[in-house]
């Protein structure tokens, strides 16, 4: 659990930084509640501590709750650790609450630059990113792939070679396979990791009587060798996918196999776990 826990507390740190760093620089510090002036503005009448610790325990509790929770998971290996990120909408909103009180006109007109800073910059650098994959050739990330053509490519190779079966089953690298899974008339159920016990609703008798489509990035699949064994056994093949204008770029290569519908169960049991 160790490992995890670093790089959840890596992923919290790196999400937060931008957070710290924008209430130091409006002079928010919430370990000195209440520091600085107050605005000059007619105060209401002062609301009960009892109320004031109710509402302090429910925005507590909405914040912090859903990510206790799923840390909890996390840390035993049942989610991923940038599965954290929406959990952390409303952690602004402890920062002020920490901070005790409202803030005066300058400091509200340096938090309000300073958030609109951070949404254009974030957004300028995440089309960057997208531009230099496209243009420059730079690997792209998963959700830069081109995906109306992997799913069209790869269905169309389903269809020809089963005689027009309808795809039922999907597997191999989950993020490949929902991308078929997702697009394909067929509404195919996904067998997840070629693994039976994460998708009971999938047997093998299912598989061997239906067949299936594997699919897999051989250079980044963590079940590479699991999809090696499919397709040492099942006719399959490649497909390559451009997703830049640049020569340079180096196409994403997928591999597939099928296990042709009415395959005997005893060879579909050979390669699932």
């Amino acid at each position: 659990a160790t490992p995890r826990l670093a790089e959840f507390v890596t992923v919290i740190l790196a999400d937060h930084a931008l957070l710290i760093a924008l209430a130091f620089a409006v002079g928010i510090r919430p370990w000195r509640r209440g520091n600085g002036p107050r605005p000059a503005v007619p105060q209401e009448a002062p609301i009960p501590s009892r109320e004031r610790a109710r509402a302090a325990a429910f925005l507590v509790l909405m914040a912090l709750g859903p990510f206790l929770l799923t840390a909890f998971g996390g840390v035993f290996g049942l989610v991923r650790a940038k599965w954290f990120v929406p959990m952390f909408n409303l952690s602004g909103l402890l920062v002020v609450f920490a901070w005790g009180h409202e803030p005066d006109a300058a400091r509200l007109r340096k938090l309000v630059a300073g958030a609109l800073a951070v949404a254009v910059s974030t957004a300028a650098l995440g089309g960057l990113e997208a531009v230099a994959s496209r243009g420059l050739g730079f690997p792209p990330t998963r959700i830069d792939w081109p995906q109306a053509a992997i799913a069209d490519v790869l269905f169309d190779t389903w269809d020809a070679a089963t005689d027009h079966k309808p795809l039922k089953v999907v597997s191999g690298d989950k993020w490949i396979a929902g991308l078929v899974g997702i697009s394909a008339t067929d509404d195919p159920s996904i067998l997840t990791d070629l693994w039976l016990d994460a998708s009971p609703w999938i047997t093998p008798e299912r598989v061997a009587r239906d067949g299936m489509l594997v699919m897999c990035h051989l250079p980044t699949s963590p079940i590479a060798s699991a999809c090696k064994a499919v397709m040492a056994r099942f006719p399959g093949g490649q497909r390559s996918f451009r997703y830049s204008d640049n020569p340079a770029a180096k196409p994403i290569v997928i591999d597939y196999a099928i296990v042709p519908p009415g395959t005997p169960v005893a060879d579909v049991r050979a390669v699932l776990q």
